[in-house]
């Protein structure tokens, strides 16, 4: 069992569990074929929600440029931790692209978002399927070398150096 934010308990393959303070949730990848032709017949009686990454783009952007923004931002955040391991939260570099976005240059009078914002997303969503196969990170993280760094930032704080 992992422990990010929440325990995570993974069936390496197929699904991991999420076991939070508000419920259990299970998440799985499938491919759209398996997707579409999968029974959820099976789950009837439990409550549950399936979408996939078209789902989520619409329910999440259309109409709101601020989520659109953030949506591309996590994009570029992802790629930097992927390609070149490391954070970085101040986007100088992508500050014009991610105003544009945020003040609506990518929305058309319906609130719907132009081809080209889903050009860009979609070469970001590309790129990072490269990186996330070509990565150089370990499949999973070192849990013992973060707790000692926790450990140590605790110990600093307690004594006053931090």
């Amino acid at each position: 069992m992992d422990h990010y934010p929440i325990p995570v308990i993974s069936v390496k393959g197929y699904c991991d569990v999420e076991i939070s303070p508000d419920g259990i949730s299970v998440t799985t990848k499938k491919k759209r074929k398996d997707a579409l032709d999968y029974s959820f017949e099976r789950l009837k009686g439990y409550s549950f929600e399936a979408f996939g990454v078209e789902g989520y783009k619409e329910r999440h952007i259309t109409g709101s440029c601020e989520n659109a923004m953030h949506l591309i931002r996590l994009y570029l955040m992802c790629l930097d931790i992927l390609e070149r391991e490391e954070i970085v939260t101040l986007r100088e570099k992508d500050h014009d692209l991610l105003m544009d976005i945020r003040n609506g240059r990518y929305q058309k009078a319906d609130h719907t978002f132009s081809t080209d914002f889903y050009d860009l997303l979609n070469e970001l969503e590309r790129r990072l399927d490269y990186a996330a196969k070509h990565t150089s990170l370990p499949e999973a993280p070192d849990l013992a070398a973060i707790e000692a760094f926790q450990m140590e930032v605790n110990e600093r704080v307690v004594r006053g150096e931090i």
